[in-house]
């Protein structure tokens, strides 16, 4: 090697961009993805990656199959595959991105977004802003499908739909799309972090659905927020236990909600032009997570991190990227060295 190795590990890949949350400041590493190695000569396939410090962001060097017979073997950055790569992170320094303009936004559930926006991933963090969907103008919300270059989704589906299409937006303000953060460990930045509620089920063990990750653990405490235009105010102010994390934008709670009012998410008609509402929140408590026995805070506590993030982001129908694919298990070594 050249320098002390910091840390090694290993993932299990969600098919999404994956940070490591390295203990000191990186400026080499080494990542191999097992299952592939395992699996054999799959064309179009990067088995092994380097990356060092000065490397575009973005980058790295990639080692894989690219045919499926014959001489397979291929060596080049992971830019000239239309591949992401590596990304130091301070989430400290993560600011939004520069709004790039929406020229659509369905009127469905989980609107889709026709935008350029670039380094959008699943599991992204994204804010719209002048959209004429002012039930959702200026909320966050996790990625669940892209179109490279082209669109994303909302992960979580609305209790129900808009009722407008997003473009022509609000009179005089242009319609843009904002990357607030690559993926909800960055975005975790303070603790406690509180959840726009995009739904509410009524049943002995209701389904709460968050607009963004929750990051939530079974046994934690919430309080719930439920303001008058979002109905089910039965609910409003109560703390709740998590009894199971049923997705990573769904949780179930153990407070009945079988005979309270049905939940609503207000469509444009019912917030208005200019969208001026509160929203249905969770908000964490402090205090310990009973099941698991974590401690997860007293206060408010300060999240930030240093580390390194792997791209997932792939031209269709390759698999050059780092953070691999789902299920994939990955190993990796990061060092510091001399820069000379």
């Amino acid at each position: 090697m050249y320098g002390t190795i910091l840390q090694q590990g290993s993932f299990a890949s969600t098919g999404t961009d994956y940070t490591l949350k390295i203990r000191s400041d990186v400026d080499y590493m080494h990542l191999y993805n097992w299952t592939r190695t395992v699996a054999g000569i799959v064309a179009s396939t990067g088995i092994e990656w380097y990356w060092q410090r000065n490397m575009p962001v973005d980058d790295g060097i990639v080692k894989g199959w690219s045919v499926a017979a014959g001489n397979p073997w291929l060596v080049a950055n992971c830019n000239s595959l239309n591949c992401g790569g590596f990304s130091l992170v301070n989430s400290s320094t993560v600011l939004p991105s520069a709004g790039v303009a929406v020229t659509q936004s369905t009127n469905v559930a989980s609107p889709v977004v026709t935008s350029a926006l670039p380094n959008v991933a699943v599991g992204s963090i994204v804010r719209i802003y002048g959209t004429a969907q002012t039930d959702i103008n200026g909320l966050d919300f996790s990625v669940g499908a892209i179109t490279a270059g082209v669109d994303f989704t909302m992960r979580s589906a609305l209790q129900q739909a808009p009722g407008v299409a997003g473009v022509p937006g609000i009179a005089g303000y242009a319609v843009e799309a904002r990357l607030i953060a690559n993926n909800v460990d960055e975005y975790n930045r303070i603790y406690p972090s509180k959840r726009t509620i995009c739904n509410i089920t009524a049943a002995a063990v209701p389904t709460v659905t968050t607009l963004v990750d929750h990051s939530l653990t079974v046994g934690q405490q919430v309080r719930v927020n439920v303001p008058a235009i979002c109905g089910m105010t039965e609910l409003n102010g109560q703390v709740a236990t998590v009894v199971a994390v049923t997705a990573v934008n769904t949780f179930t709670i153990d407070i009945d909600t079988t005979g309270y009012t049905a939940f609503v998410y207000p469509t444009v008609a019912q917030v208005g032009p200019n969208g001026a509402w509160q929203p249905a929140e969770v908000v964490p408590l402090g205090g310990m997570s009973m099941a698991a026995n974590q401690s997860i805070v007293a206060a408010t506590t300060d999240n930030d991190f240093i580390g390194i993030k792997l791209s997932s982001i792939n031209a269709a129908g390759l698999l050059w990227a780092p953070a691999g694919t789902a299920a994939d298990v990955v190993y990796w070594v990061a060092g510091k060295s001399v820069n000379i």
